[in-house]
């Protein structure tokens, strides 16, 4: 039979430090914010491409002659058309756009404005673009 010297300590395995809760709570908290953070973001995108202001411009767009012209026949339009709505009390609306328009000659970005007046649709007021 061995016998293990009185001086060799006994055998522990390896046991990785515990991290704090401290660390844990914090770092949940900040998963959390930045899960919540992404589903506004993407629900305000969700909401701004399928708006009535959204749907009005680009029909003017396909419509818009100089366009047809610069980027041929309209095949799509960039993933993130950067604009603001503002709507307020009565029906008055306000929307403002940036939209890259994809054709197949090749790309433009335009700027529109729409404003909205009670119990009427958006119209267009303002119209420019560069390519």
């Amino acid at each position: 039979m061995q016998t293990v010297p009185a001086n060799i300590p006994p055998y522990i395995p390896y046991q990785p430090p515990k991290r704090s809760k401290v660390v844990l709570i914090c770092v949940m908290i900040f998963g959390a914010m930045l899960l919540m953070g992404a589903i506004i973001s993407i629900g305000v995108f969700v909401f701004i491409n399928n708006s009535d202001s959204m749907q009005t411009a680009r029909r003017y767009i396909e419509a818009h002659p100089r366009i047809a012209e610069l980027v041929g026949e309209v095949e799509g339009y960039g993933l993130f058309s950067p604009g603001s709505i503002s709507m307020s009390g009565g029906g008055h609306g306000n929307a403002d756009f940036t939209i890259r328009v994809n054709g197949t000659y090749g790309t433009v970005r335009v700027n529109i404005r729409l404003v909205k007046e009670p119990l009427r649709d958006w119209e267009v007021v303002y119209f420019f673009y560069r390519w």
